[in-house]
């Protein structure tokens, strides 16, 4: 059988395919990261220098999480049960989830950075909002974004690479405007921003009738991949802001079966043929999903899949099971050490 489905995917014809994500973000001069630059070190004297060595460091541990927000588009408003859910399993009935006018189906993160229609303005009432305010914003964006894009066509005055580029690179910047905003609208606020696993794309051309500017599922998963390690790089170079790295969990954990009408994949996948996403804190390699050993890299590529049709409701939201799953890894990896720690 192994040797069977070995023969099989050298049909798939991906051998020459490739995919260069960027590196992460060499943290420089116009990081966001703040430093922490002590105002008598100017003057010739150090803090440490005044300070009494007989007196114990003090600290002060974060209030724990007691209101959640959610924002973004259709995944934040698919996400609100499921989290509910999460939060109730691992013992946080008590979290308050708030999502009213922040959970925007259809949203772009273009939208946000510009406060259209007021959705800054909604987010910061509801960060403000409940007995304390908000301490955790779970973020679901940009995805519409580079939909919209792909569907209006890509520039062809330049290549496809800088074109993706400049536009995964838009969309950070819109991205990096709206969390600048909540943090200054509530200092101490963490952010986690919760990634997208592939989406179906032969499902959501059928369905929705788009017709995107990518040849086939491995283009348009790999234009998705840069999006991803855009966020990543946000939460790399933001103190108090995090990224669930998603992409493939779904597939790792549920398989990959043939699904008609659907040609992709030829064959089925069964659970754990790939490996799972990387977390934080390398998130390498990205985007990740390893080969088994006995296949070259090149010849099967988990971006070249689409995600698995029966964890999804119409190629791009998902269903429970989607959730549950997806859930369960951004709970593993990030959110609940987030919560845990405080």
């Amino acid at each position: 059988m192994r040797y069977l489905i070995t023969a099989v995917l050298a049909t798939l014809g991906c051998s020459d395919a490739t995919l260069e994500i960027p590196e992460p973000s060499t943290l420089g001069s116009e990081s966001h990261v703040s430093s922490s630059t002590d105002g008598d070190t100017a003057s010739g004297t150090s803090s440490s220098d005044s300070a009494d060595p007989t007196e114990p460091t003090q600290t002060y541990p974060m209030p724990p999480v007691d209101r959640i927000v959610i924002a973004g588009d259709s995944w934040s408003a698919g996400s609100l049960s499921p989290t509910r859910a999460l939060l109730d399993l691992h013992g946080y009935e008590d979290i308050e989830l708030a999502w009213e006018n922040t959970a925007v189906s259809g949203s772009r993160a273009s939208e946000w950075a510009v406060n259209h229609e007021g959705k800054l303005d909604h987010l910061s009432a509801s960060l403000d909002g409940g007995a304390t305010g908000a301490d955790l914003l779970l973020l679901y964006l940009g995805g519409n974004d580079y939909n919209a894009a792909l569907h209006r066509g890509l520039s062809h005055a330049i290549s496809r690479d800088r074109a993706i580029d400049e536009l995964t690179a838009q969309i950070q910047d819109d991205l990096q405007a709206l969390i600048d905003h909540a943090i200054r609208s509530r200092p101490g606020l963490e952010v986690v921003i919760v990634g997208y696993d592939y989406f179906h794309f032969d499902w959501m051309e059928l369905l929705y009738g788009m017709n995107f500017d990518a040849d086939d599922t491995l283009a348009y998963n790999q234009g998705l991949a840069r999006l991803e390690a855009r966020k990543r790089d946000l939460a790399l170079g933001n103190d108090r802001v995090h990224y669930v790295h998603n992409l493939g969990i779904l597939t790792h954990e549920l398989g990959n079966p043939v699904t008609p009408p659907f040609t992709n994949p030829l064959i089925d996948v069964p659970p754990h043929f790939f490996d799972a996403p990387v977390g934080p804190p390398s998130y390498e390699p990205f985007p990740g999903g390893a080969r088994r050993d006995d296949l070259l890299p090149t010849e099967f590529p988990p971006e070249s899949l689409p995600g698995p049709a029966h964890a999804y409701l119409d190629g791009i939201h998902l269903n429970d099971k989607g959730w549950d799953t997806l859930l369960s890894h951004s709970w593993e990896s990030v959110l609940g050490p987030v919560i845990e720690a405080r």
